[in-house]
């Protein structure tokens, strides 16, 4: 399978945009839920926002099917999970909490994210 970098390019722009939301959802909920669950909250909707995003991008916004949506919670899961431990692992009242958000996020998109979605979610060959 070629490295299609147009693609890699705007995946990642729509899991920036994303993350984004996540991160000022979190911000927002930090002092009404506490930094915990904010996080969860803004990892969720960062996820629900991610999914109609990477749907277009990997041209399946007219073949959406359950299969296709439990893969893709599925994947969220796992994302989300790596995401949640890390933060946990990490977060401390001296660290700035977005910074940390931040960081650990890139680090997930990167190594986690975009191959899961591309090579098991979004890949018709594993679909049919």
């Amino acid at each position: 399978m070629k490295f299609d970098i147009k693609e890699f390019s705007k995946s990642n722009t729509a899991a920036l945009t994303a993350g984004l939301t996540y991160i000022l959802i979190s911000k927002l909920f930090d002092k009404i839920t506490g930094p915990r669950i904010s996080n969860i909250i803004g990892l969720l909707s960062g996820s629900t926002i991610n999914f109609v995003m990477q749907s277009y991008i990997f041209k399946c916004e007219n073949k959406i099917t359950q299969r296709l949506c439990a893969k893709y919670v599925v994947s969220e899961l796992i994302i989300a999970t790596v995401n949640q431990i890390l933060f946990l692992s990490f977060y401390n009242k001296k660290c700035d909490i977005t910074l940390t958000r931040i960081i650990i996020a890139l680090i997930v998109g990167l190594c986690v994210s975009y191959s899961l979605r591309k090579h098991w979610v979004f890949n018709w060959f594993v679909l049919a």
